[in-house]
């Protein structure tokens, strides 16, 4: 499968679940919410959007905004992952093999969430090294 194929899929499940968060906090009860702070939950969903649009733009080829920019952005989903990770475990009421089982799980799909914006970094940097040898 080629690396277009793959974030194509990588786009459709992460679009699929985030559209899935945004009906959970719509609907799901107060005591099943999530135990982190609001500004984490509006920065995971700022972050999101982002890395639906990398994922987005590596599926179909397009090219936006400065690698800087990409980079800070990676950097942040996984900095709100993990702090969120960490917000729900702190909360308790889970065994040391449910958080060693749910954070593999976790970072396995936080991996392959992040692995399109990976790739769109080789297609940035390849574009400015061609950019720059035509001039």
């Amino acid at each position: 499968m080629g690396k277009r194929n793959l974030c194509k899929l990588i786009f459709i499940f992460s679009f699929l679940m985030s559209l899935l968060a945004v009906y959970d906090g719509a609907t799901l009860p107060s005591i099943l919410q999530p135990v982190h702070p609001s500004w984490l939950s509006w920065s995971l969903s700022i972050s999101d959007i982002f890395m639906l649009i990398a994922t987005f733009c590596v599926a179909f080829e397009y090219k936006v905004l400065p690698i800087n920019f990409w980079k800070f952005i990676l950097v942040s989903y996984i900095f709100n992952a993990l702090l969120a990770m960490y917000y729900e475990y702190n909360a308790g009421g889970y065994s040391q093999y449910e958080i060693i089982g749910h954070g593999a799980t976790s970072l396995f799909i936080l991996g392959i969430i992040c692995l399109p914006i990976i790739y769109y970094f080789d297609d940035l940097k390849s574009e400015h090294d061609h950019s720059v040898m035509v001039r």
